[in-house]
């Protein structure tokens, strides 16, 4: 599978969206570096609008939310370089504002996510959760590649409940109503935060 089996290192995780162009479900692998900057964060690795929209969406809700995400602050003698590993060769990824989000908030915190761990769901401009469509393919996908836990926005739980009984057993979900919800669930309640 395209999940790594071991523990990733703080601010790397995978996420399961779709490409924009044909609505397929696809892997992909987000990864934070903080490194000597003034706070921006720039993206590499896929350059389609929709992955930069999500990039700006995410950093500012981190930005605007720093004491109840754990991060003492912001920052801001470090950019965030973020990229964006795209081996099912998206043309244009959607989808991905939660997995960017939660990224970012993992190396800021310092706090590696948990092993075999996989993120569906978006973010909008204002900071709620925008729920996936069609989430059975995309949690049959993510178990076909190693996934063993999956994060997914609460709106979706029916949808996981109709999906075939040896699927749902093989996995365990964790379900969430907003980004602070799904930090805590994924990097623990931390009010302290990381310098």
């Amino acid at each position: 599978g395209l999940l790594a089996a071991s523990e990733l290192p703080p601010g790397r995780l995978y996420a399961i969206g779709r490409d924009r162009e044909d609505r397929r479900p696809c892997v992909f692998r987000i990864e934070v570096e903080l490194v000597a900057g003034t706070g921006r964060a720039t993206l590499s690795g896929v350059r389609a609008k929709s992955a930069s929209d999500a990039l700006l969406a995410a950093h500012d809700h981190v930005r605007n939310h720093l004491t109840e995400l754990g991060i003492a602050r912001a920052g801001t003698n470090r950019d965030l370089h973020v990229q964006i590993l795209n081996p099912m060769e998206a043309d244009e990824p959607t989808g991905l504002g939660l997995g960017i989000f939660v990224a970012i908030v993992s190396a800021l915190r310092e706090r590696a996510v948990p092993q075999a761990i996989a993120l569906l769901g978006d973010i909008s401009v204002q900071g709620s959760v925008l729920e996936p469509d069609a989430v059975g393919e995309m949690i049959l996908l993510a178990h076909e590649n190693g996934a063993k836990r999956l994060f997914i926005p609460a709106s979706r739980r029916d949808d996981v409940s109709a999906l075939p009984r040896a699927l749902v057993e093989s996995l365990q979900f964790d379900y969430f109503q907003s980004p602070t919800e799904l930090i805590a669930q994924v990097l623990g309640d931390d009010t302290g935060g990381a310098e």
